[in-house]
């Protein structure tokens, strides 16, 4: 579980730090380091938006990705979950040419409703409120099939 947001003051000018509101933007770091494996692997990473307004009932969205510095196009499946794969081949780890750096954006979305407002109130001022993005990640040996 994620709650190491990075908010973005600059995107709500009437939210004095360090209170968070809706209309603000963050993000939050994953890294994956493969480092000293001695196999190639698969990792996957799922984020699901859902699960978030199921436990934290805010309307959190996930507005975009960045791999190693550059930004990724953004696909969220049917489901409502953000899924990250990606090969990690022995060759690139023995070189140590293997680390991935995520960022992954997101907005805390506005729903301006008069329930909407009581909770967003509650989770924007209250003192150690966290905020948490449900995150499963998932890394298998990975062997190419071989034809």
């Amino acid at each position: 579980t994620i709650d190491d947001f990075t908010w973005d003051w600059d995107s709500a000018p009437n939210v004095k730090e360090p209170k968070v509101a809706p209309g603000m933007k963050g993000k939050f770091s994953i890294k994956i380091d493969p480092t000293g494996t001695d196999v190639s692997l698969k990792y996957t990473i799922k984020i699901d938006e859902n699960k978030l307004a199921e436990i934290a009932d805010i309307n959190l969205n996930i507005t975009g990705l960045v791999e190693n510095g550059v930004e990724k196009e953004l696909t969220i499946n049917d489901e409502g979950e953000l899924v990250i794969e990606k090969i990690v081949e022995y060759k690139d780890i023995e070189a140590g040419n293997a680390i991935d750096n995520l960022e992954i954006e997101v907005t805390w979305e506005d729903e301006n409703t008069e329930e909407s407002n009581e909770n967003d109130s509650l989770v924007g001022s209250v003192a150690n409120t966290t905020i948490q993005m449900p995150v499963e990640i998932h890394v298998i040996q990975y062997m190419p099939e071989v034809p």
